[in-house]
């Protein structure tokens, strides 16, 4: 693991939960969106819904509006309570490619902050751990060569054909709350019952001797190479802080082409909660 400056990064007895939080947050963010999808309107629409291990019990939803902001692809995400009030939101422009947008999320429960933004020195990286705890920041180096947040998607498919073919790819991968990058492996894991579905699944696991300490996480693509599911450690806290493993799943049928940008305005200016149980 190195630092986004190129100085040397934390020691792996420090970073496990970070680590995972972080293969988690490039996964979850990601969902490939066709030209063909968004022909009847400028904004696509498409929600994801997220339980708990044992896949039944509903914890959070997401809704990702994507769509141009000053001709530059773009995306906002709200992350719901079940009982559909916003609690989090997420905003990404991808400025410098698609594998390393600009972004900036934030938590209304507790605060948290975190993301990469332009300013006159060059890209930052920042991250404040919650309300009133000091905003870190570091500048990116240019050259560094990393996949930021939702650009995790359009690195993948970018390698897709190698990927699908059955051969390994690595990636470096922005870990913000550490100020560093992290290697990762991604590897297929179909198995006979996803063919016959259908289905591509991907394993993602940190490409470092003590990975076997470390949670796998799994991709499921259908035959477009669209996210169907991510199984992992997930990246939104539950409400006392805390990360848990999640099953977070994007049906086909939840994607709706809107014919102008009123929805995605308003969701970017709701007012988030500060807490979803009651």
């Amino acid at each position: 693991m190195t630092s986004p400056a190129g100085h040397s990064g934390i020691a792996p007895s420090t970073r496990r939960a970070s680590v995972c939080v972080a293969l988690a947050v490039l996964i979850v963010a990601s969902f490939e969106v066709r030209p063909a999808e968004r022909s009847n309107g400028d904004v696509l629409r498409y929600e994801g819904y997220a339980y708990g291990a044992d896949g039944t019990n509903l914890l959070y939803r997401e809704t990702h509006w994507l769509h141009r902001d000053d001709g530059v692809p773009a995306r906002l995400v709200l992350y719901r309570c079940p009982d559909g009030r916003a609690f989090a939101r997420k905003t990404l422009r991808e400025v410098d490619g698609a594998s390393r947008p600009d972004f900036e999320f934030t938590d209304g429960r507790d605060g948290h902050r975190e993301g990469v933004r332009p300013t006159p020195r060059g890209r930052e990286v920042y991250w404040q751990e919650r309300s009133g705890t000091p905003l870190r920041t570091q500048l990116l180096h240019p050259g560094l060569d990393v996949v930021i947040d939702a650009g995790f998607d359009a690195f993948i498919r970018s390698h897709g054909d190698s990927l699908w073919a059955g051969v390994p790819l690595n990636a470096h991968l922005l870990l913000p709350s550490r100020f560093a990058t992290v290697d990762v492996r991604i590897e297929d894991g179909t198995t006979a019952a996803d063919r016959a579905a259908r289905l591509r699944r991907m394993k993602v696991r940190l490409d470092a001797w003590y990975a076997f300490a470390l949670p796998t996480m799994w991709l499921v693509y259908d035959e477009d190479r669209r996210l169907r599911e991510f199984r992992g450690i997930g990246t939104i806290r539950d409400d006392h802080g805390r990360n848990r493993e999640v099953v977070i799943r994007f049906p086909r049928d939840q994607r709706v082409a809107e014919a102008d940008d009123t929805a995605w305005v308003a969701a970017a200016r709701t007012e988030l909660v500060g807490r979803c149980a009651p």
